[in-house]
């Protein structure tokens, strides 16, 4: 061979070798890059599919815990009421006992029908026919009553009923009738005592609801 092109040859080779290199380089550089793009779109996927579980999950146990708390609160809700009510019986037992004993002593059993009587008189007028129960007008002969007395039998622990002459306008003012009318207050007072409690006493409620 010819020593002039041998420095030719090497050249050449030399040009061959670098641009397979860069080749090389460049094919490496582009299929490192569209991995990259892959990986990111992957990435991006990946973390939709997270979002999205994520918020399945919230909306879950957000339901899961307001089913929970209505629950909670159901329960609680029908405990107090019974409690109230087992209470309101008592005491409605205790109040019926007592109005009994007052019936005992006739001056004084008297001057309530009396101040009863009174009050449906402004509500009814004067000219008010009275009902009162069954022997109960006994207690109505020494007093200066100028109205229509009348009795019947009213099975409402004592008392009275003033009605219009007409029959239109109709005032009971019967005891029972007027313990029943305190059932509404008795419930106000029961809550705000709850009120008080689970304001005073947070960890107290707290162990109760997770008890």
């Amino acid at each position: 061979m010819d020593q002039e092109g041998i420095p030719e040859l090497h050249s050449f080779k030399e040009s061959l070798v670098k641009e397979h290199e860069q080749r090389i380089e460049a094919l490496r550089n582009a299929t490192g890059k569209r991995v990259a793009e892959m990986l990111s779109l992957k990435r991006i996927e990946v973390e939709k599919e997270i979002a999205a579980l994520s918020r399945q999950h919230e909306a879950r146990y957000a339901s899961l815990l307001s089913s929970s708390l209505l629950c909670v609160r159901s329960r609680y809700r029908s405990e107090f009421l019974k409690e109230t009510n087992r209470l309101y019986s008592l005491f409605e037992k205790k109040y019926f006992e007592s109005i009994q004993n007052i019936k005992i002593d006739k001056e004084k059993y008297s001057n309530i029908l009396c101040s009863l009587i009174d009050e449906g008189v402004k509500t009814i007028g004067n000219d008010a026919i009275v009902y009162v129960d069954l022997r109960d007008s006994v207690y109505l002969v020494d007093r200066n009553v100028s109205l229509d007395v009348r009795e019947k039998r009213i099975p409402r622990w004592g008392g009275c009923v003033l009605e219009s002459p007409d029959g239109a306008r109709v005032f009971d003012n019967t005891l029972k009738t007027r313990w029943e009318r305190m059932y509404p207050d008795v419930i106000k007072a029961l809550s705000r005592e709850v009120r008080r409690i689970v304001a005073e006493y947070p960890e107290f409620v707290s162990e109760l609801r997770l008890s």
